[in-house]
C-alpha cells in the first residue's frame, strides 16, 4: 500500500464511473470508502460520508492484482539482459524501483521466489517508507538442489 494512503487520517472516498467488483460484476457510479489503508465500503456515489472526495472520473476501479511469481530485484543490465553479480545496496534499490513499477500497474501482492534483497524491501514496504505491494518471501531460493523426479515420487510414496 503506498504510503501516502495508508497514513491517511479519516476517511479518502474514491468517486469512480466504473467499478469491477472481483466476482465479474461492472458497478457503475460508485463511492470507494478507504480507511486506514483499506476498503471498508463501496456505495452508490454521492453517500459516501468522508473526506477528501477523489473523483476518478473515468477510470475504471479493480481489486488488486496478485502476481505469484516473481524475482523482484531482478532488472536488465544496459545492455538489455538479465544483470547478474550486483551489489546488495544496488540490488534493493532495483527492488524498491520494481516494486514502486508493480504497485502503479495494479500488483498489490506479491510472491517473491527468493533474494537476499526480500527481506529489506518487505520491512520497508511494511514501515510505509516505500510505495509498493505486499511482499511474501522465502527470503533464500526455492530450487530443487538435488533430486530428480523419482526421488521425489519415492520420497512421498
Amino acid at each position: 500500500m503506498p504510503a501516502p494512503i495508508a497514513a491517511q487520517e479519516g476517511a479518502l472516498v474514491l468517486r469512480t464511473s466504473r467499478l469491477l467488483d472481483g466476482r465479474g460484476a461492472v458497478l457503475t457510479d460508485r463511492d470507494v470508502v478507504v480507511r486506514e489503508g483499506r476498503i471498508t465500503a463501496v456505495v452508490p456515489a454521492g453517500e459516501a460520508d468522508g473526506d477528501p472526495v477523489v473523483d476518478l472520473g473515468g477510470l475504471t476501479v479493480l481489486p488488486g492484482l496478485i502476481d505469484t511469481h516473481v524475482h523482484v530485484g531482478w532488472h536488465f543490465g544496459p545492455d538489455g539482459r538479465l544483470a547478474r553479480g550486483s551489489e546488495m545496496p544496488d540490488r534493493v534499490l532495483h527492488a524498491a524501483e520494481n516494486a514502486y513499477r508493480m504497485v502503479a500497474a495494479g500488483v498489490t501482492t506479491v510472491q517473491s521466489l527468493g533474494g537476499a534483497e526480500d527481506g529489506p524491501l518487505a520491512e520497508a514496504l511494511d514501515r510505509g517508507v516505500l510505495p509498493g505491494p505486499r511482499v511474501i518471501t522465502s527470503l533464500g531460493s526455492l530450487s530443487a538442489g538435488t533430486g530428480d523426479p523419482a526421488e521425489l515420487r519415492a520420497a512421498v510414496v
